[in-house]
């Protein structure tokens, strides 16, 4: 099984009214519908909903800032943070080039 965080689309874009950049991540509910249990659905999208909750809640330099909350819609579930440079795995996948 792939990691689902893999499936969100994370798109960096520039805010009209605060001009300020951010990403926005995007998770498209119908990756969850390739598992093959129908009610993992709902859970997959609940625990996306609760963890970026959570993560609103911490305030530290070293944690990742959400600017804009979760929004929903029937085919997708997405929300906004500070500017992401780049995924961890594209960093590790750097590190072990250069060496």
């Amino acid at each position: 099984m792939r990691p689902l965080i893999s499936d969100m689309q994370a798109i960096t874009q520039r805010q009209r009214l605060v001009r300020m950049e951010c990403s926005i991540f995007v998770f498209e509910k119908r990756t969850a519908e390739k598992l093959h249990k129908p009610k993992r659905k709902e859970t997959v999208t609940e625990i996306l909903r609760a963890s970026v909750k959570q993560l609103e809640r911490f305030r530290h330099p070293k944690i990742l800032q959400i600017m804009h909350t979760v929004e929903e819609s029937s085919e997708t579930l997405s929300f906004a943070t500070e500017p992401v440079i780049a995924s961890l795995a594209n960093i590790l996948a750097y590190q072990v080039s250069e060496t």
